[in-house]
């Protein structure tokens, strides 16, 4: 009754000397970040405004907006310095890493992973992929999942393997391992169950605490990180698993699935082929804010985008390019103008601006390999462009193409004309039929595609044609027809 009597006294006495002694840590923790934080200051006073900011939000517990604070602080290139972001990821951010949004969190580590690139080295390759794996170990998480899946559908194959047997078959089967069994039993060897990797256990923690989309975020860029030390094998291994697993996560943020696309176009940057980085490249763009990238990262992205597009094979909608925003950061610049204008001589479908490109600009095509090496591939792909404007300039009513106007605007031989339609038709640029007798195409169909303000323009002229000649035949009916339907 005694012990009874004092237990909530003793209790009463503990809790305020543990409150204490939390409140003592908490204290400490918060002057040596302010401490850190001062240091900044003075290493960077160009930035002192924002790293002041930094300490008084923290001190005020708004983790919402020293995360957005620091998210936006750690995306501008400008404010890079030496190794201000590792040194503020590391000494500040990871010290209430659990307070914050995770994928916030998994952003401003990625950010400050590549700060700790500066050479390229493996050396600093290796330290950046020991910061992701500190958030979680991705990639022993997918091979486990790997190792699981392919356990699941060897089970699978062989229920449907003993499904098949004869049931006698079966049966003695079954008897044979149940007497195994019982031998190994009786020999004290019994089934043991397998042990679980208690560092598998730690990371399956980390990766609950961070959430799918964190985790995702951090296995894709866990991905380049890998792909920049020529790792294809295991980046291909994390990439494929995204891409199995992307669809499972239900309204996920746009910088999730950007991560995917841009670790595939990194991917198939590296190992090809052209048209893969140009559509994955092109879907990232969907998913990535223009204002998201620095100005160099457009213009190379600009670059690579054009250059895929040209040389990829299948891709003739030139227009999609040139439409997006990044696409104008070629503009105004003088190396970039032979490929400003090849890419809008592909889009228009004229040949005639497309040798004028080849020839004033012949020293700076030359530069680049992939197009030295594919002349012969560009000259039909823009044969076919033209094909496809002189097609869509035809009238509704008038959707027969000779051979001869074939030939003139794309400025080949008469006898390479029809080889021509036909491989138009293969790739499914047009539908319709050659009348090899008349020498001409009639066309049924034309691939859609985005125009630009010029032709756009033709479509609108067409349009308020169509309305003026559907008003006269409505009027003629009016007219002629008064008698039939009194």
């Amino acid at each position: 009754f005694f012990l009874f009597f004092l237990l909530p006294h003793v209790l009463l006495v503990r809790c305020p000397w543990s409150s204490r002694e939390q409140r003592c840590n908490a204290s400490a923790h918060t002057l040596i970040m302010s401490s850190f934080l001062a240091e900044q200051r003075e290493k960077y006073p160009e930035h002192a405004e924002q790293y002041q900011s930094f300490e008084r939000l923290h001190s005020e517990k708004l983790w919402f907006e020293l995360t957005e604070a620091l998210y936006k602080f750690v995306s501008d290139e400008q404010n890079s310095r030496q190794q201000n972001f590792v040194e503020l990821y590391t000494k500040f951010v990871c010290g209430f890493a659990d307070d914050i949004n995770q994928l916030r969190l998994v952003q401003i580590c990625a950010t400050a992973a590549q700060q700790k690139c500066p050479l390229g080295t493996v050396e600093e390759y290796q330290e950046a992929q020991r910061m992701f794996v500190d958030l979680c170990n991705t990639e022993m998480l997918v091979k486990q999942y790997n190792d699981a899946k392919e356990a699941a559908r060897l089970k699978k194959e062989k229920q449907r393997e003993d499904a098949a047997k004869p049931p006698a078959q079966r049966k003695r089967e079954l008897k044979k391992q149940k007497e195994a069994e019982e031998k190994e039993a009786a020999g004290g060897k019994g089934h043991a169950e397998p042990e679980e990797n208690p560092v598998l256990l730690v990371e399956q923690q980390k990766a609950e605490k961070l959430g799918k989309e964190a985790l995702f975020v951090l296995q894709m860029e866990t991905a380049i990180i890998f792909l920049r030390q020529d790792l294809r094998d295991r980046a291909r291994l994390l990439i494929d698993h995204g891409d199995e697993t992307i669809s499972e996560l239900d309204c996920a943020d746009p910088s999730v699935h950007a991560s995917l696309f841009r670790a595939k176009s990194q991917y198939f940057k590296q190992v090809g082929p052209a048209e893969k980085f140009f559509h994955n490249a092109l879907r990232m763009t969907a998913y990535t804010p223009i204002d998201a990238l620095s100005a160099q990262q457009q213009l190379a992205f600009a670059k690579e985008l054009s250059l895929s597009a040209i040389t990829g094979e299948g891709i003739y909608n030139f227009g999609e390019v040139v439409a997006l925003p990044v696409f104008e950061t070629l503009a105004g610049r003088s190396d970039c103008e032979w490929l400003l204008k090849l890419m809008n001589s592909l889009k228009s479908g004229s040949m005639q601006e497309f040798n004028s490109v080849c020839t004033d600009y012949a020293a700076d095509i030359a530069k680049e390999p992939a197009l030295a090496q594919n002349m012969a591939v560009l000259r039909e792909k823009i044969a076919l462009l033209c094909l496809m404007e002189l097609v869509f300039l035809q009238q509704p009513e008038a959707r027969n193409v000779s051979f001869a106007q074939v030939a003139e605007v794309t400025e080949i031989p008469s006898s390479e004309v029809e080889t021509l339609l036909m491989r138009a038709m293969s790739v499914g640029l047009v539908k319709g039929t050659i009348d090899e007798v008349d020498q001409v195409l009639r066309v049924s169909w034309l691939k859609p595609r985005v125009l630009d303000k010029v032709q756009i323009s033709e479509l609108a002229k067409r349009f308020t044609t169509w309305r003026t000649t559907v008003h006269e035949a409505s009027s003629l009916v009016k007219q002629n027809a008064a008698g039939v339907f009194a």
